[in-house]
Parts: structure tokens; sequence; C-alpha cells
């Protein structure tokens, strides 16, 4: 199945008008093709070997229990690169605020992983939607 026919098949569960369903379509379209130009969707999204998509993890850290997925994981030269995707409109000078913003839940992410693989970790955000 295609990218656009599982964006539409997904999108009619949640989504009631075919007009709304063909904008957020075209949309989707548009960002795989960003994605898969700069490398990212090849890289980072699609399947390979050493990689974890949607990781569970449970830590516990200075008596608190934190609970969640990781998006994404990459184990690759003794290190475990961790990725977490912002799928929701952004432009590039929001950024910094949201980077700092996601600071706590990516040290959280790296802290899990770190402690899942033994290994050291690098996280990143990917933004997928980026405009003006």
């Amino acid at each position: 199945m295609k990218i656009a026919e599982q964006a539409s098949f997904l999108l009619r569960n949640e989504i009631p008008h075919e007009k709304h369903i063909a904008q957020l379509n075209d949309i989707i379209q548009k960002d795989f093709a960003k994605l898969s130009v700069s490398g990212y969707l090849r890289d980072i999204i699609l399947p390979q070997k050493h990689s974890f998509s949607e990781l569970p993890f449970i830590l516990e850290k200075e008596r608190t229990v934190f609970r969640g997925r990781i998006d994404r994981v990459i184990i690759r030269d003794l290190t475990a690169y961790i990725y977490d995707y912002k799928t929701f409109p952004v432009t590039e000078r929001e950024l910094p605020e949201l980077i700092d913003h996601y600071r706590f839940q990516m040290d959280i992410y790296k802290l899990a992983a770190e402690k899942l693989f033994a290994l050291q970790t690098k996280g990143y955000l990917l933004f997928t939607h980026i405009h003006g």
C-alpha cells in the first residue's frame, strides 16, 4: 500500500470531511517527499538493522517512575541514536524554544536507552513539518 493510500485509510477513521482528508493527505505527501530528499526517510525512519521503533521503557529516576515510548532508536558505532519525531507544523523561528521545551523529555529518553543498551546515547528531535 502506498503512502497516500495508507494516509487516506487512517485519516478516514479520524476526519469526517473528505475535503479535510485531501488537504491533510497533501501535507503528508509533501512532508514525506522532503524527508525522502533529505535522506531522513532512508537513514532514520525506514526499517534497518539494529534499530527499534516505538521502543517502550520504564525508568526510575530520583524516586519518580517514567514510562514511555521512544519513537526511534538506531544503534551504530557503539552509540544509541535516539530520534523523537515532532509532526506538527513549526517555523524555523520556533525551533530554539521547542528544542528547549523538549530537552527534559529527551534527557529521559537518553537515560532510558543508556540503561537498556549499556551504550552512550545521542538524542535528536526530528521536526517533520517545518514551514515558513
